[in-house]
């Protein structure tokens, strides 16, 4: 028996173990075959591209989850060189978060770009490792509606869509990514409480890797994400779609009308020997 072989007895031993287990979720798209020894999949997720009818022949089971799959979609992680399976279907059982080696690509149907045109949900950056995030943005604006800063935040709880802040107490369970960036290009004013304007407004790439690049229309920022990171293995990028409402947390560069008070956005206080307040507007004072 060669290595091929070997490796796909094991596969198939090991899933033959897990029909043992109670069954979960049904109506998968991705099928093992044990007729063919074959996985075929609907559709794979590869960095910015996303491949139709895929068939492999597994390598290697690295494990699998229960209940409601965590991923969004099948796709290819490039870090580890695991296929990750939203559901396999096994038989009659059907198994969620299915992760596997691949030990050959038997066959490919076509493949598309992941597009910024591919429009996201409201306020969800989508496709990150095979998952959709809740994301959420806010943008400072200087006196002359120039975009000093832009925070973004897409954590959640593992398995949903609900957003979540992230610290200590909830580190295995919340997940995602935020940060603050400051390297910003745009070619008009953006959210600045007018018509729309469909500004270009592009941020990063940041400490993480991430560059938002996109158009704002009013206050809603659309457009494409990317990630850049290194790993042991080589430079893993992912891009995919995302929209989001901005939130304006300081003054818009507008001036208070004759006659009319300022709204208070927020104020900080921060105590101790040299304590201080921090008031925020919806204007410029």
């Amino acid at each position: 028996m060669n290595f091929a072989h070997a490796t796909l007895a094991r596969l198939k031993h090991a899933i033959c173990l897990a029909l043992l287990l109670p069954a979960a979720i049904a109506h998968a798209t991705d099928v093992f075959d044990p007729a063919t020894g074959q996985v075929r999949l609907d559709t794979v997720l590869l960095g910015a591209t996303r491949y139709q009818a895929v068939v492999v022949v597994p390598g290697a089971l690295v494990g699998f989850g229960s209940g409601t799959p965590k991923t969004a979609e099948t796709y290819f992680d490039l870090a580890s060189g695991q296929l990750n399976i939203r559901n396999l279907a096994v038989g009659a059982s059907t198994y969620p978060d299915v992760i596997i080696t691949i030990a050959s690509l038997v066959s490919v149907g076509g493949s598309t770009a992941v597009e910024a045109s591919t429009a996201a949900p409201a306020n969800t950056l989508v496709g990150l490792d095979g998952q959709n995030y809740p994301l959420r943005v806010s943008i400072s604006l200087n006196a002359n509606k120039q975009a000093t800063s832009i925070t973004y935040d897409f954590h959640k709880i593992d398995g949903t869509m609900t957003p979540c802040t992230h610290n200590a107490s909830n580190d295995a369970t919340c997940h995602g990514a935020a940060n603050t960036i400051t390297n910003i290009t745009q070619d008009a004013a953006p959210a600045n409480n007018s018509a729309p304007n469909n500004a270009t407004l592009n941020a990063g790439p940041d400490s993480y890797g991430y560059l938002f690049e996109g158009k704002v229309t009013g206050k809603t920022w659309t457009g494409t994400w990317s990630s850049v990171r290194s790993t042991p293995t080589g430079i893993i990028k992912q891009t995919g779609p995302f929209s989001v409402d901005i939130d304006v947390v300081q003054g818009n560069g507008q001036s208070a009308p004759a006659g009319q008070s300022p709204t208070v956005l927020a104020h900080t206080f921060t105590p101790g020997a040299a304590a201080k307040l921090k008031v925020t507007f919806d204007m410029d004072m």
